[in-house]
């Protein structure tokens, strides 16, 4: 299997490297290419979870929001499961 990514996520990869940094990153194949590199690596819905957790998004139906408009605006495919697991359900 060939493991061609593009320009966008080769160049998160190559900066987490370079910075010792993790990665955030939605593309399966690109994550598990980080994974392989040793990245540590976070999708979108994570990071909106942890702002939620720290106060950076104020409220639920803030958060419920903005997870909305991710899905919706970034074509991003999320299960029910995962939705209800950001918003704490």
């Amino acid at each position: 299997m060939e493991n061609k990514l593009g320009r966008g996520e080769s160049e998160v990869i190559l900066l987490a490297i370079d910075k010792s940094a993790d990665a955030l990153m939605d593309d399966k194949r690109a994550r598990r290419v980080a994974r392989n590199e040793k990245i540590e690596v976070y999708g979108t819905l994570t990071l909106l979870k942890l702002a939620y957790e720290e106060g950076v998004i104020s409220d639920r139906e803030e958060l419920k929001n903005i997870l909305n408009n991710v899905i919706e605006k970034g074509k991003l495919y999320v299960s029910k499961k995962l939705y209800n697991w950001v918003l704490g359900n």
